[in-house]
């Protein structure tokens, strides 16, 4: 008798545990709106980005030809620096795989999710290089991930896996 009451109990617990723990469908969409919004900023501003880097690559292939190598200077640092803004914009959002049920999402806080198996991997990214971000897991370890040149898919270098925007 006493197991009966226990495993109705377990029964019970396992019923409730997930709604008491699930977070609310306002909350969700509220995410969802969220995510719509910095998938749409990047994507609106990344062309924009992208035509002033490669203006400024213009400009100091210019400024070195010239021999104005202060100007020059400056024209480097000023890519250095919006490079990894670059890179930022354009790898925000998510990314999904194709036929594996994966999903990356970068955040523009920086927040990295991957959604694999009902199971949630959680760090943190950063820009690393022109076109690649490093990713490091809350539980340890690291990923590097490349761009690639038309912005389309984000490609984790240590085992090949490629995502593709969504």
């Amino acid at each position: 008798m006493r197991d009966l009451h226990v495993l109705g109990f377990a029964g019970l617990l396992a019923l409730v545990t997930p709604l008491v723990f699930a977070a609310s469908p306002f909350e969700a969409q509220m995410d969802e709106l969220a995510n719509a919004r910095e998938k749409a900023v990047a994507q609106a501003s990344e062309p924009i980005h992208r035509q002033y880097a490669a203006s400024l690559q213009d400009l100091l292939a210019r400024a070195i030809k010239a021999g104005d190598l202060d100007a020059a200077l400056k024209i480097r640092e000023e890519l250095q620096a919006v490079t990894p803004k670059e890179v930022n914009l354009r790898i925000q959002g998510s990314w999904s795989d194709r036929g594996k049920s994966t999903r990356l999402e970068f955040s523009p806080n920086g927040v990295f999710k991957e959604f694999w198996n009902n199971q949630i991997q959680e760090g943190r990214w950063r820009s690393s290089a022109d076109k690649e971000v490093k990713m490091t897991l809350k539980v340890g370890g690291t990923h590097e991930f490349r761009i690639s040149d038309d912005g389309k898919s984000v490609k984790r270098l240590n085992d090949g896996l490629v995502w593709y925007r969504d």
